[in-house]
């Protein structure tokens, strides 16, 4: 996320009152009298006072040039802008060859909306005066807002011509080459702009467009000297979370993320973030709350939908999570990652006939959707086995030290995400036949898909000891992930691929956890060993690209770019953002 301050057009506080000689009073007052007192009061912040004075004086004489000028600045003053608008025309109308007065106009027709009025003015006061600094770079920040930024840009170079090193044009350089796609220069302008004076929107803008060139470890050190500089900057620790997060230190991206919510109480994104660091950190309920507290905030984005979708089927509310997934695909009706996340949700709140409808949807979109037929498998199934049940449990109570009739029982309970009854059965089954290494990974699949991840990892450290394959550690690989520990996972599915180093989820697996932890260099090799065995997978493409942006190889991201414009162009899409200008 970038800084959403736009640039502040020059003030006229700087500038010096337009003063009058005060001739030597009659026996009444005079004109010059009048603006001498309203100059008197202003010059104090008795605005309403000199008001008063210059009314008198333009009663007067209405051509007097530092009256109406002057009122301008008071109204300015006042937050008045409509006001000062009406005294500077008039005074550019007395002296139209005045630059300060042209400046001043330029600064009223900017606070009151009228942009390309602005600009104008500005121009006219550095075409009458090239070396007045408040008006280039007023002018430039007029640019900016008008999306001129490389006019915007010249405007700033020429500030430094005038004033070299001056802090602020340095740091507004650096804001226009963020925007503009040049980010190692616009490192030059801000580390340039630090030098002269540390600021910590300038170590912020720094951070921004660091983490835009992937130098994470960079863009953390500039946010923290942000935060010393100013401790309530909520961009900073927002934008601290992020990085953190993208070099794996959740723990601390989170305090980060929960600092920025601390001091901006309704803004959704550190909350919807803050949500994501829990799940990295697989703590399922701190993951919900957080996005339920974004979705409260901005309850139609799409992205904190989603977030909420899977926040509340980590927590096994299957039910709940169709309204917000269903949102979701509504607004992207033929986004087949949408879709599918929805029509697997119905299919774990037992709505059967939704799930087939959604996942036949799925594969008419895109038949060669694997994960979609497979749980359309199961959804029929599921659908099929209701009526099974007590016949199967009549068929245990007749025979009930038959180990595979339990497992079979066990399987269909779990099947109907009956977890607790599948566990009874599944232990009962590995009880009665111990070596049998299927019924001891039923139960390991059981208490995985339960979120019982504790029991799960012991249950597949027994499990390896009866059978050491590759299925069973890629598995166990996978209770770590959602465990938060990614250390352990990575040795997992690692073990996985020694067993059967081709074994395409394990590869993916394993470059996911990378990218996880904040190591994109170390997921490019098994996501290149998984595309040269299924070349057109799609997430195996798309996260290649991701980890070629994230470590520079730009020109390996576009690749990935095109190679995905055929397969998923909104993936392709999604990748190309990604990529550093």
């Amino acid at each position: 996320m970038t800084n959403t301050k736009g640039p502040q057009l020059i003030a006229l506080i700087a500038l010096f009152l337009i003063t009058t000689q005060t001739f030597a009073q009659g026996p009444g007052k005079t004109v010059e009298d009048y603006v001498a007192a309203g100059i008197a009061a202003q010059k104090v912040g008795k605005c309403e006072e000199a008001l008063q004075q210059y009314v008198k004086v333009i009663k007067l004489d209405p051509k007097n040039f530092v009256a109406q000028f002057n009122s301008g600045r008071c109204y300015l003053e006042l937050q008045k802008a409509e006001q000062a608008l009406t005294f500077f025309k008039i005074a550019v109308g007395l002296k139209p060859f005045d630059a300060l007065a042209q400046y001043a106009l330029g600064n009223a027709y900017g606070v009151t909306g009228h942009m390309p009025e602005a600009i104008d003015a500005f121009k006219e006061s550095v075409r009458l005066d090239p070396k007045l600094i408040h008006a280039h770079r007023a002018l430039a920040g007029a640019y900016e807002l008008s999306g001129k930024n490389d006019d915007a840009i010249r405007e700033h170079l020429v500030v430094l011509q005038l004033k070299e090193n001056d802090p602020a044009s340095l740091y507004f350089l650096g804001r226009l080459y963020v925007q503009t796609g040049s980010f190692t220069t616009a490192i030059e302008y801000f580390n340039r702009s630090i030098a002269v004076k540390p600021t910590a929107d300038a170590y912020l803008g720094l951070g921004l467009a660091q983490a835009k060139v992937s130098d994470y470890l960079s863009s953390i050190l500039a946010y923290n000297e942000a935060i010393k500089l100013e401790p309530s900057n909520e961009l900073a620790q927002y934008n601290l979370g992020l990085s953190l997060r993208q070099v794996g230190r959740h723990a601390d991206a989170a305090a980060a993320f929960k600092r920025a919510t601390e001091l901006k109480t309704d803004w959704a994104q550190p909350f919807l973030y803050l949500g994501m660091s829990y799940e990295d950190l697989g703590d399922s309920e701190k993951f919900l709350v957080a996005e339920q507290q974004a979705n409260r905030i901005n309850p139609n984005d799409l992205g904190i939908l989603k977030a909420l979708g899977t926040a509340l089927r980590a927590n096994r509310k299957y039910i709940d999570a169709i309204e917000p997934l269903k949102k979701v695909s509504t607004s992207h009706p033929d986004d087949v990652d949408d879709l599918y996340l929805l029509g697997n949700t119905y299919l774990m709140a037992g709505r059967y006939d939704d799930a087939i409808k959604t996942l036949n949807r799925v594969l008419v979109l895109q038949p060669s959707h694997e994960e979609a037929r497979e749980r359309l498998r199961v959804a029929s199934a599921r659908k099929n086995l209701l009526p099974t049940v007590d016949d199967l449990k009549r068929r245990v109570l007749e025979d009930p030290l038959n180990a595979s009739l339990r497992a079979e029982l066990g399987q269909t309970y779990n099947s109907l995400a009956m977890n607790a009854e599948a566990e009874q059965e599944y232990l009962k089954a590995v009880e009665l036949d111990p070596k049998n290494s299927d019924f001891h990974g039923r139960l390991c699949v059981n208490y995985s898909e339960w979120d019982k991840f504790d029991k799960a990892v012991e249950c597949y450290k027994e499990a390896v000891k009866k059978d050491a394959n590759h299925v069973y550690y890629m598995s166990l690989g996978d209770v770590y992930q959602n465990q938060g520990k990614l250390d352990e996972a990575i040795a997992a599915y690692q073990k996985s691929l020694e067993k059967k180093p081709t074994f395409t989820f394990s590869l993916y697996k394993l470059a996911y956890a990378y990218m996880k932890k904040g190591e994109p260099q170390n997921a490019i090799e098994p996501l290149r060993k998984m595309l040269a065995v299924e070349p057109n997978n799609t997430f195996g493409n798309h996260a290649l690209g991701i980890a070629y942006a994230q470590t520079g190889n730009n020109d390996g991201a576009m690749q990935q770019y095109y190679i995905l414009q055929s397969i998923n162009p909104r993936l392709a899409a999604d990748l190309l953002r990604q990529i550093p200008k």
